[in-house]
């Protein structure tokens, strides 16, 4: 046993000896292994750094080239067509190419038929990376897993500037699109080229667009199908701010921003272009009819400009000029026309107007017909001597009236406008489209309001403030305006009511007995018939219902509805209804007592009363619209210019020029500059 214990405890020692004995050895192994595991550690690390700023160098170039390339595209683009240029890319910015990304798209005041669009060519380059380093339209965008960063913002500006105390908003956006073919690297010629995709008139900015308007009151511009959209969505967002609406749409790469323009929404905007005042009456239709037919329906004249006359009435004349394109009628005892006559068809006085002293007609009587007197002439009696006695003045034959432009179109346009640029949201007054009454009485100051009607209920009065500048109703369907309703016209501007009902669906004006309309001016009230005008469609039609003669109507304003001989639509003056202005309209009708006064300052033309057809013109101003001093009330300018870039030699390309629109708009009328620019360009500067 001893012996044994001895052999496994020598044994023992021996194997601890030769453990100790490998120690050494294992370390210098394990030390070998760090140092080599160590440096190629290092040399890793080393190659991936070097390549990591191999990496950020190339995308660094790429970014100088194309910054440096964008501003040679913007030069040659200034220059015109035929200017060239060179463009290194050398060999660190990585490989080079020209690309289909997308499409710009511009379109104004939100119609489809003015949009213009042009393909987004953009010069990409793309590093060992994989970071992409894009020019498209005037930007430069770095592209990398990361997102889509903005290197260089395009040469969009958007801003505020001030005129006359209002605030006007302006964009400018030119846009360079880039074609042809550089794959690879090295030195490459850009050659400005001519225009030719017609932006103005895509815009309608020209004489021939499809459409025409006379604002341009926003701006929409998309880029669809970019690679980089969602930076643009960013710069769109950083440039236009809170004023404007922003669209994103990833599935088809599109980011879109509208954004307001002008000066805003203002009432000079909206008004009525040109009214033609020949007379207090002019009843336009062929078949219609002037018809007094009752006890004491009366027509007279007078001048507003006069007033006011401290309370009372104003003072008449005879110079109440009626115009009729069918028939006119004085048929009753009292029933008195002073003033003028001129009918196209036949006028019929009767024994009954011309009794007891009384001229049916207090002036002159003008007819269209060969046959001057006897059974066959236009104008009855056909007796010389029993004419004198109801007609004050002279008779003739031959007359002729001129036409008046309808209405349709212009109230049409109104009315599409406003239903989107309005002032609804500037007052509590107006909500739903509807004017909310409270105790009974509503007001409305200076300002544009889109309304689906205009009902004035029974017993309530509606103030229509003119003191800080005009008033425009715009209307989707008609005027209402209930018993005992009382509107006020305050101040010395107008208020212009567009009504937008067709003339087939009844009465496009309704007024109840007891209904007062009135121009107030400090505490008197003044018969300026201009400060209301209502402005309908041809073949419009009015019922002034019946008054007691303790409660009449009193109605101061103009209802303006010309049309043709076919546009016959009625304006019937019940009992008791007195009209301050004037009434242009297809046939009027006069019921017992009802009284018209011709307001003479609304004249701007006079008669033709020797039949050529053509009416004489007067010199003054009326209700004619005239222009304001024109102001610069914005600028749109959208630029495109075409960029080619070859390897090839520059080839000669030809003049380029664009026509550069300029479009100054005071009102409605348009005043129209076009010139030859030396670059391809669009640029509208529209007056407010």
């Amino acid at each position: 046993m001893q012996s044994l214990l001895g052999g496994i405890s020598r044994a023992g020692a021996r194997g601890r000896r030769r453990a100790r004995a490998a120690t050494p050895v294992v370390g210098l192994v394990l030390m070998l292994g760090i140092v080599v595991t160590g440096a190629s550690i290092a040399y890793v690390a080393g190659m991936d750094a070097k390549a990591s700023v191999q990496d950020a160098s190339q995308v660094d170039s790429a970014e100088t080239s194309l910054q440096a390339a964008g501003a040679t595209f913007s030069s040659l683009a200034h220059d015109g067509g035929d200017a060239t240029g060179t463009v290194e890319f050398g060999a660190s910015t990585g490989d080079v190419d020209v690309e289909a990304d997308g499409q710009l798209r511009v379109r104004l005041n939100g119609r489809a038929a003015c949009t213009a669009e042009t393909d987004l060519g953009t010069v990409v380059t793309e590093g060992d990376s994989g970071v992409e380093v894009a020019y498209q339209a005037g930007g430069v965008f770095r592209q990398s897993q990361s997102g889509t960063t903005i290197v260089q913002s395009p040469r969009l500006d958007y801003r505020t500037e001030s005129m006359n105390g209002r605030p006007i908003r302006t964009v400018s956006f030119p846009v360079t699109n880039v074609s042809g073919n550089v794959q690879g690297t090295g030195a490459v010629v850009a050659t400005a080229t001519a225009s030719t995709d017609g932006f103005q008139d895509d815009l309608c900015l020209t004489d021939s667009a499809p459409e025409d308007f006379d604002y341009v009151r926003e701006i929409t511009i998309t880029i669809e199908g970019s690679d980089y959209y969602e930076a643009w969505h960013r710069y769109f967002e950083q440039e236009f701010g809170a004023v404007a609406t922003y669209t994103v749409d990833d599935a088809t790469r599109t980011a879109s921003v509208t954004a307001p323009l002008g000066a805003g929404v203002r009432p000079d905007q909206f008004d009525l272009e040109r009214f033609e005042i020949y007379a207090g009456i002019f009843a336009t239709a062929s078949n219609g009819e002037l018809l007094l037919q009752t006890q004491h329906a009366s027509i007279d004249s007078y001048d507003a400009t006069g007033g006011p006359w401290g309370g009372s009435e104003p003072t008449y004349a005879d110079d109440g000029t009626v115009f009729t394109r069918g028939d006119v009628a004085v048929l009753a005892n009292g029933a008195t026309i002073s003033g003028n006559v001129y009918a196209e068809g036949a006028a019929n006085l009767s024994e009954s107007c011309g009794s007891g002293g009384e001229y049916c007609v207090d002036g002159d009587v003008y007819v269209n017909n060969s046959t001057p007197t006897g059974p066959g002439t236009a104008l009855l009696p056909g007796d010389e001597s029993e004419r004198a006695e109801r007609i004050s003045g002279t008779w003739g034959n031959g007359t002729g009236l001129p036409s008046i432009p309808a209405m349709d179109a212009t109230i049409d346009d109104t009315v599409d406008g406003a239903s989107t640029w309005n002032t609804n949201d500037d007052t509590s007054t107006v909500s739903g489209e509807q004017i909310q009454y409270a105790a009974g009485s509503a007001t409305l100051d200076s300002g544009v309001y889109y309304l689906t009607d205009l009902t004035v209920p029974a017993g309530h009065t509606l103030e229509l403030d003119t003191t800080d500048g005009d008033v425009v109703l715009v209307l989707e369907g008609d005027v209402t305006l209930e018993n005992d309703a009382t509107v006020t016209v305050r101040g010395d501007g107008r208020v212009n009511a567009y009504i937008g009902e067709d003339a087939d669906e009844g009465d496009q004006l309704s007024v109840g007995e007891g209904v007062t309309v009135q121009a107030v001016e400090g505490g008197d009230r003044t018969y300026r018939s201009g400060a209301f005008v209502l402005a309908c469609k041809a073949g419009c039609s009015a019922t002034f219902a019946d008054a007691p003669s303790s409660n009449p109507t009193t109605f101061t304003g103009v209802l303006y509805g010309p049309g043709d001989e076919s546009d016959d639509g009625t304006v019937s003056l019940g009992k008791r209804v007195d009209v301050w202005g004037a009434l242009v309209a297809g046939t009027v009708t006069f019921q017992q007592q009802a009284e018209f006064h011709f307001d003479e300052s609304l004249r701007n033309s006079v008669a033709d009363d020797d039949g050529d057809g053509v009416p004489d013109p007067e010199t003054a101003g009326g209700l004619t619209y005239v222009d304001p001093p024109v102001e610069n009330g914005y600028v749109v300018t959208v630029t495109k210019h075409d960029v080619n870039v070859t390897r090839d030699a520059p080839k000669s390309v030809g003049l380029a020029a664009d026509v550069s629109r300029l479009v100054t708009h005071a009102g409605g009328d348009a005043l129209v500059t076009a010139e030859l620019a030396t670059q391809p360009s669009l640029a509208a500067a529209v007056e407010n």
